[in-house]
């Protein structure tokens, strides 16, 4: 194992997580492939962060932490650690997730395996505040259609995506990247990453994203709160998050190596989207079912082919105890 080129570089973006940033770090560094390099970013938090980060500093030479002097906002923390990133293989971890011990050796052996593929991951299991299973993410869109212009609107289209805390290789996510300032920059780099390759699932249960009150999915915030959060900095009227959403899709679009007709079928599915999203904050109610069934028509798909993870992944690892299956 080499400290100084890693295989697997990990990305730690984090501002105020005491709750639980010592199981997320637990859980990388006590992977069973161990040639990583864990590399945590403190977005100049205000509670017990830089203690608990430089404490996994002191006993483990594979950890580096940085804290950054004022909040930059989460865009840009985590494009820092991306850039900081070396080794062949990186993935982004959130502070209150937690990893299977075998997730980087499964995703790494498969990347290896199939150079096409734009990120792997494992399947999702949900775990509450206390760590007990609390479900899955069976029914959500799988994103291994061999058509990029199918991954990418279901990318748009998904409430809930897990993906963009997937195994890439390094040179792929760099050019996925950077990601944006703009609110649902990370839905906007997940659409990016679905246009340079396929997602590759490993059916096991090998990442659990922790569902709790303090989380950015399930926190009440206004509009303003979100652009804050994402970019502190960020200047402008809120009008204009739209036009800059626009041009990074139509942007990330015309670089993407894909066939004319691909990227037409692309341009379209933005079109829809940026249309009812518009309607549906202008009228204050969303509209998902009629508005996928609207990106389905305009792509040319057909209906009913939009799988979940349990179907695509037929005889996956059983669920942890306690957690379900979608039907």
């Amino acid at each position: 194992m080499s400290t100084d080129r890693p295989l697997v570089s990990i990305g730690v973006p984090v501002r105020n997580g005491e709750n639980y940033l010592a199981a997320a770090l637990e859980s990388a560094l006590g992977q069973s492939m161990g040639d990583l390099r864990v590399i945590i970013s403190d977005n100049a938090s205000e509670d017990a962060t830089e203690e608990i980060a430089r404490r996994f500093v002191a006993t483990d030479a594979r950890v580096e932490y940085h804290r950054q002097a004022r909040n930059i906002g989460a865009a840009a923390n985590f494009n820092f650690v991306l850039d900081r990133a070396d080794g062949r293989y990186f993935r982004w971890s959130a502070h209150d997730d937690v990893l299977g011990p075998e997730y980087l050796r499964l995703c790494t052996e498969r990347l290896d395996a199939d150079r096409a593929l734009a990120v792997c991951h494992t399947l999702t299991g949900c775990i509450d505040g206390q760590g007990d299973p609390d479900g899955t993410y069976d029914d959500e869109l799988a994103l291994d259609d061999p058509s990029a212009s199918h991954r990418f609107y279901r990318t748009l289209w998904t409430d809930h995506f897990t993906e963009i805390w997937g195994l890439m290789p390094l040179a792929v996510a760099r050019r996925a990247g950077p990601m944006q300032g703009y609110v649902g920059a990370d839905r906007g780099y997940l659409s990016a990453l679905v246009l340079l390759g396929r997602v590759g699932y490993v059916p096991e249960y090998q990442f659990f994203r922790r569902n709790h009150g303090s989380c950015y999915c399930r926190s009440v915030m206004t509009m303003a709160e979100r652009r804050a959060w994402f970019a502190p900095h960020r200047r402008g009227p809120a009008s204009r998050e739209l036009l800059s959403k626009l041009r990074h899709y139509a942007g990330m679009i015309s670089r993407a190596p894909i066939p004319a007709a691909e990227k037409a079928a692309c341009a379209r599915a933005v079109a829809a989207w940026a249309t009812i999203r518009t309607l549906e904050r202008t009228r204050g109610r969303q509209t998902h079912r009629p508005a996928l069934e609207t990106v389905r028509q305009a792509v040319g798909s057909p209906r009913g082919a939009v799988p979940g993870r349990a179907r695509v992944l037929a005889g996956a690892a059983a669920v942890p105890a306690g957690g379900r299956l979608s039907p």
